[in-house]
């Protein structure tokens, strides 16, 4: 687990996805770009997934001889885990690309923090 105290008792497990940097076969300088062939996987406990409340969070686009489909998810994780916009993650066979990277709302009453919060994206078709 990464992050502290799962939220959720009965949450559901998310693997945190994180591609290997590349170098420029030429300058040999960091590519910028990701190798996503081997991985590194982290185990995330306690997790919530829910439809993203978000306009547009499921879309449809069809073309001649083509239909893509875009599904857009909110994970909820222990408070303070770590998810950035580089990452990807995997659930229930699926892989999604991070679209907001995770962050922890606190309240400024109580001090409650309900989990950090991110917005994944999967594209099809």
């Amino acid at each position: 687990m990464s992050g502290g105290e799962a939220p959720y008792p009965c949450g559901l497990t998310i693997t945190r996805l994180q591609g290997t940097p590349t170098d420029d076969p030429y300058s040999g300088m960091p590519s910028g770009e990701l190798d996503w062939s081997n991985p590194a996987r982290t185990d995330i406990t306690g997790c919530s997934i829910s439809r993203a409340r978000i306009q547009g969070a499921s879309s449809e686009y069809v073309d001649v001889g083509r239909e893509q489909l875009t599904e857009t998810l909110t994970v909820t994780m222990p408070p303070d885990t770590a998810l950035d916009a580089r990452d990807r993650v995997e659930f229930a066979g699926k892989v999604y690309e991070v679209v907001t990277p995770a962050f922890t709302p606190q309240s400024p009453f109580t001090g409650w923090r309900p989990g950090a919060v991110a917005t994944v994206q999967r594209k099809t078709g």
